[in-house]
């Protein structure tokens, strides 16, 4: 597995482990926690929990790229605050 370094990721770690677990694939979840762990440790190093703004913050910098791309973000950050529940 990936090394993460933002404060959000002992829970990026622990949904991926957990899908994984479950027989569920994790390799595009992988690359996109990915992105999203060096945002948050870049513009968010303080962040104790998902939130809107570091979300909002993430898939914005899709603007103006493939619809896909923004689509996968968007699934994988959505999986992430479905298992924070």
């Amino acid at each position: 597995m990936r090394e993460y370094k933002s404060s959000l990721a002992p829970d990026i770690v622990d949904m991926l482990g957990h899908r994984e677990s479950r027989g569920l694939a994790i390799r595009t979840y992988e690359s996109e926690m990915t992105g999203f762990d060096r945002y948050c440790f870049a513009c968010f190093p303080d962040l104790k929990t998902l939130s809107k703004e570091a979300v909002h913050g993430w898939l914005k910098t899709e603007t103006g790229k493939k619809r896909d791309n923004a689509s996968r973000k968007a699934t994988a950050i959505r999986q992430l605050g479905k298992y924070l529940r």
